[in-house]
């Protein structure tokens, strides 16, 4: 049961600049036809690429360590 627990990891997941579609607008809306490389968006969609790459980062220096010694290295190893 997850309900109220604290999660294990967090990353920075608001206002990220990150790489934008230029297959739409930077609002989303009909009527806005702009179109930018970049955006500024906020949520877990934004926080999970953060944690995934220092995964990635981790996996790389020890391919031998299991997905649970890699979660254990940033939950030990991670500052304010």
């Amino acid at each position: 049961d997850f309900i109220g627990s604290q999660p294990d990891i967090t990353a920075p997941g608001v206002n990220v600049i990150a790489a934008w579609s230029g297959a739409t607008s930077p609002t989303d809306k009909s009527f806005d036809k702009r179109r930018v490389a970049f955006n500024i968006l906020s949520g877990t969609s934004m926080s999970c690429p953060h944690v995934s790459g220092v995964a990635g980062l981790i996996k790389t220096l020890h391919p031998d360590w299991s997905p649970a010694a890699i979660k254990s290295a940033i939950m030990t190893s991670g500052k304010q």
